[in-house]
């Protein structure tokens, strides 16, 4: 399993890009249980890891075709 501080810092950053409602959509997921794998009062499935690195690549994406 990943680092808890990987986690939480890729989901702060995903966060910030695309809001709390596009996140936990996409997460499939309430902002509320975000918000504990944020905290670490929680482990954050893998299938929902996958999800958010998924969601990431796409930001990083949109950040490189601005360039």
């Amino acid at each position: 399993m990943p680092d808890q501080e990987f986690v939480r810092q890729a989901l702060i950053k995903a966060l910030k890009a695309v809001g709390p409602d596009k996140l936990s959509a996409r997460l499939r997921s309430p902002p509320e249980l975000i918000q504990t794998w944020i905290n670490g009062h929680t482990t954050m499935p893998e299938r929902k890891l996958v999800a958010l690195m998924d969601v990431l690549g796409e930001i990083d994406n949109l950040s490189d075709s601005r360039n």
